[in-house]
């Protein structure tokens, strides 16, 4: 914007022998910076910048000593298409104060030159009354008394000559076309040329008192800044106070206001090289979002903050594989135009009037890119005629075949006509059709989950969220089932118990047994009175041993089953672990990979070797041991030890018929003693199973407080993510986490097992079936885990009034199913998203969407404006649109003014129908579109209908509030 030229008028230090050589090595320069705009500047005068379009003219011709061309063909082509614009530099009163700004530029619209010299050169004057031209600036300097040839008299006329603001104002004032073709920008340099940067802001922060009326009137006249200086960026802007704490709304607004009155409007700070030498050209670079024209230029007057930034890459630049550059219709019968639609990386919006084919654009771009092609997904609807799913405006394809293609920046295709299988060139990008947040939110509240789950899908957006989600998944899931194999464990101890109760009632009363032992030991007594006291000692010593030893071995053969079912369950185990093992390891590509891990997991061959091995210790024929084992071993000797007591006996008896009535009793206690035995044994046993239930019915319920702790904890994990949303722009949106419980779906699973009518009057719960509680009611775990214990027991003892097709276990597994869920509540202000209007619900989903969203894939949206209020459009959501298109590529189809205009959309494509009845459009295309910026103004009357108007006029004539809405975009920085 600010480039002098050799031969300036003022402090040239060009070393360039000739203005041919300067502009040779300012255009290659040019090219190879990727300069777009230039503003040749001056003092007073455009004539470097004649002299520049003169060279560009004539470039085709301009060789070296050789005769070589000094261009490239495609050289050529980019310094033609560069935009040059004559910027001139005027000197205002005061001309002596230093380190105060004394410089003026006035850009000129290239287009406007021809009519300079009659509205600007021939019509101003210094306070001398000598005109701003050549022979303004001779006749001046002989009016101060300076001699010499016209060269040297121009030269001293234009060094001492000077503007003052308010002359040049009022000249700018009486002509209304020099006025729309004029841009003035207050300079930040205080030394011809040497560009000593001149703090503006310091003027107003902390001299005000000597700010005169002159200067005031300076920086009123001009339209935009010249300083790269932070503090008067953020001055001119009316966004001084808005990095400081402590800082009220109202303060900030009451700033903005403030700058606009003392300033005339809000203004751009742009910075130019200021060169006077080779070296400085294109030092500082400003980067302005516009079409290349002055009347693109301009528009940084409208949006003094998003078109215009100081730095030296390109700002906002996005990933190519993430932007779509382009898409175009292939259709029959002329249905569509095929020429190619373009978009920009920002924000760009398809306007049109009815049935226009807006919306057939968006989602056709829809149906090339979205991932979900499934029936459930936003691409299909239900046909109720044909009774099948079918894609939007399948119909209007029957008619006539089209399918769109949509290219990316990255230059990858895809066609709206892609093979399911076919994956996504761009799977992450968000498409919302017309109404579908108000119908989520509609639906939502009639069933709350659909909402909670697209809220959850945003927060899981988030790889880390992402995984720590799907690792509770895998905590909740593994606990859920080993509660329920804690239950089966539960009750198949119970159903031991039974049995083994069983077992005892079989081998009869213990008292009835101990009494016959103790009668057939007197009986014996009895039958032992001839015997010798020493033989009756011995006789009882080695009875005791054998039973001792009976003893030992039923403990042997209680020992042998246990080993033998625990080696028969390791077996399974291993067997089942070596399938899986071999299952996963048959998936692994890798050769080298599968060769190293399948021998690292050799151990479990190993071990299942073993196993078998061991399995042959308990291998039996005709119901003895076959393989030595210690088993074996010890029943052998004890058989034998018992055998040689009872061979002791015998002589111990007395007489024949005593002994065999005496071993006849023997015999009989000793199977009443087993008995006896085997019953006390099973007490014990029924003893044993009985702390482990206690120990069990403790598993459970820790299970159900460990599950709930799942909760708990993922929640916490999550709130640096919900707390993204909260830290950003102000938003006032709160996502809270918490652990619900769900007790509708708990008493519907109760009464599907409950007898009703008696639960009615026998009813033991107290606190899960509250009338007043719902699923989003705030939870007490440890009255919900103790009226759970309650009824369990309640269940166990057969109190609870079930179903008869229910056993206990199952009404257990039902009782105990996992209830809990997290919950994401979305709030704005005092409002949760459920109480809020379906419009303000709707569009604080949109912000979760692009907020939570940790993609910055296109966003494509139909009518977001839809079950807003105006307020909410012009202020919420524009503001939101205009943040979010810096981050994220947003297509959009809205009939709202607002935010075309006002969110100062970048491209705008504007749809049309052709009208049968309009035989004046030269149109052969049903549908046909436009595209271009918002301060595109030109037309062909000749043209087509959408050609016959500028984007402008289109937006005035198609949207209601077209035209002001462009009045209320201006208002708004203060015009």
């Amino acid at each position: 914007m600010h480039v002098h030229t050799k031969n300036t008028n003022k402090n040239d230090q060009f070393t360039s022998k000739s203005l041919d050589e300067y502009f040779i090595y300012l255009f290659k320069k040019a090219y190879q910076e990727n300069i777009a705009c230039i503003g040749i500047t001056d003092y007073f005068t455009i004539d470097r910048y004649l002299d520049a379009l003169k060279f560009i003219d004539e470039i085709q011709s301009k060789v070296d000593d050789q005769d070589n061309p000094i261009f490239s063909d495609e050289e050529k082509e980019f310094i033609k298409n560069i935009f040059l614009l004559p910027n001139i530099e005027l000197r205002m009163l005061p001309t002596t104060d230093k380190s105060r700004l004394i410089n003026i530029h006035c850009l000129i619209n290239p287009d406007y030159v021809p009519k300079l010299n009659n509205a600007l050169f021939n019509t101003l004057e210094n306070e001398g009354r000598f005109k701003m031209n050549h022979a303004g600036f001779i006749d001046y300097a002989k009016s101060l008394g300076q001699t010499g040839d016209d060269n040297k008299l121009f030269k001293e006329g234009l060094n001492r000559y000077t503007i003052d603001p308010k002359t040049l104002k009022e000249v700018i004032d009486k002509n209304l076309e020099l006025k729309d073709n004029i841009l003035i920008i207050v300079s930040n340099s205080n030394n011809d040329g040497n560009s000593g940067l001149q703090k503006h802001y310091d003027l107003f922060e902390n001299e005000t008192g000597s700010l005169d009326g002159i200067r005031k009137n300076i920086y009123k006249l001009s339209q935009a800044i010249f300083s790269n200086q932070e503090k008067d960026i953020q001055y001119f802007l009316g966004k001084r106070l808005d990095n400081k704490k402590d800082i009220t709304f109202e303060e900030k607004y009451n700033e903005r206001r403030r700058v606009i009155e003392e300033q005339g409007h809000l203004k751009a700070c742009i910075v130019g090289c200021d060169a006077h030498t080779e070296t400085d050209i294109f030092s500082r670079f400003t980067w302005i979002k516009s079409h290349l024209t002055f009347e693109g230029l301009k528009q940084i007057l409208h949006e003094p903050e998003q078109r215009v930034i100081i730095q030296e890459n390109i700002p906002n630049e996005k990933d190519k594989k993430l932007i779509i550059s382009q898409a175009s219709f292939i259709s029959s019968n002329n249905l569509f135009t095929p020429k190619i639609i373009y978009f920009n990386d920002n924000l760009n919006v398809i306007i049109g009037g009815k049935s226009s084919g807006k919306s057939i654009l968006l989602y056709s771009i829809a149906k090339a890119l979205y991932k979900d092609r499934s029936d459930e997904g936003v691409l299909k609807y239900f046909d109720t005629t044909d009774n099948r799913f079918k894609y939007f405006y399948d119909d209007l394809q029957n008619e006539s075949d089209f399918i769109v293609k949509v290219t990316l920046a990255s230059g990858l295709e895809q066609s709206s006509d892609r093979d399911n299988p076919e994956p996504s060139i761009l799977p992450e990008i968000k498409y919302i059709p017309q109404n579908h947040l108000s119908n989520l939110v509609d639906r939502s509240k009639k069933n709350g989950s659909t909402l909670k789950e697209l809220i959850k899908e945003l927060i899981l957006e988030d790889p880390f969220a992402n995984e720590r989600y799907k690792l509770f998944e895998d905590n909740r899931d593994s606990n859920n089932s080993e509660k329920l194999r804690e239950i089966d464990t539960f009750f198949d101890f119970q159903d031991k118990i039974k049995g083994l109760k069983k077992d005892i009632q079989d081998k009869g009363s213990k008292d009835i047994l101990t009494t016959s032992i103790t009668f057939r030991q007197n009986e014996i007594i009895t039958l032992q009175k001839d015997i010798s006291e020493e033989n009756k000692n011995l006789y009882n010593k080695y009875n005791t041993e054998i039973q001792i030893l009976i003893n030992e071995n039923e403990k042997i053969i209680s020992d042998y089953r246990k080993l033998k079912t625990l080696n028969q369950n390791i077996k399974a185990s291993l067997e089942k672990i070596q399938n899986d093992k071999n299952s996963l390891l048959n998936t692994v590509e890798n050769i080298e990979i599968k060769s190293e891990f399948t021998e690292q997991y050799d151990f479990i061959q190993q071990a299942i070797n073993k196993i078998n091995e061991i399995e042959q210790l308990f291998l039996l024929d005709d119901n003895n041991l076959i393989n030595e084992s210690s088993i074996k071993k010890q029943l052998i000797n004890n058989n034998k030890i018992k055998r040689e007591l009872q061979e002791k006996i015998k002589p111990l008896l007395g007489q024949k018929e005593s002994q065999d009535k005496i071993q006849l009793l023997q015999t009989e206690i000793r199977t009443d003693q087993e008995k006896l035995n085997s019953i006390i044994k099973i007490e014990n046993e029924i003893k044993d199973l009985e702390n482990e239930l206690i120990i069990q019915k403790e598993k459970i319920f820790n299970n159900i407080e460990i599950n709930f702790n799942e909760y708990q904890s993922l929640v916490h994990d999550l709130e640096p993510r919900t707390q993204d949303i909260e830290n950003k722009d102000n938003d006032q949106i709160d996502i809270k986490g918490s652990t619900k419980f769900n007790f509708k779906k708990f008493k519907e699973s109760m009464n599907s097992i409950s007898d009703l009518r008696t639960l009615r009057f026998q009813n033991p719960f107290n606190y899960l079936y509250r009338d007043n509680l719902n699923n989003l009611s705030e939870i007490n775990k440890d009255d919900i885990i103790s009226e759970l214990k309650n009824v369990f027991d309640s269940i166990l003892e057969e109190n609870y009034p079930l179903i008869k097709d229910f056993s206990l276990k199952e009404a257990c597994r039902i009782l105990l199913e996992n209830h809990f869920f997290d919950h994401w509540e979305v709030k704005s202000g005092n409002d949760t998203i459920h109480n809020m209007s379906t419009g303000k619900a709707s569009f604080i989903l949109l912000k979760l969407i692009i907020k939570l969203s940790k993609s910055e894939a296109p966003i494509l949206i139909d009518q977001p404006e839809d079950n807003l209020d105006n307020r909410s459009i012009s202020t919420d959501l524009v503001d939101y649109l205009k943040d979010k298109k810096l981050k994220r590529q947003i297509i959009l189809v809205t009939h709202n003014a607002n935010i075309v205009v006002n969110a100062d959309a970048e491209n705008i494509i504007v749809a049309n129908q052709k009208d049968e009845n309009n035989t004046k459009d030269k149109c052969i295309y049903t549908f046909d579109y436009i595209n271009g910026a918002l301060e595109e103004t030109n037309y062909n009357p000749d043209g087509n209908f959408l050609k016959s108007m500028s984007i402008r006029q289109h937006i005035a004539d198609i949207l209601e509030g077209g035209k002001e809405a462009f009045k209320k975009r201006e208002e708004k920085y203060g015009f």
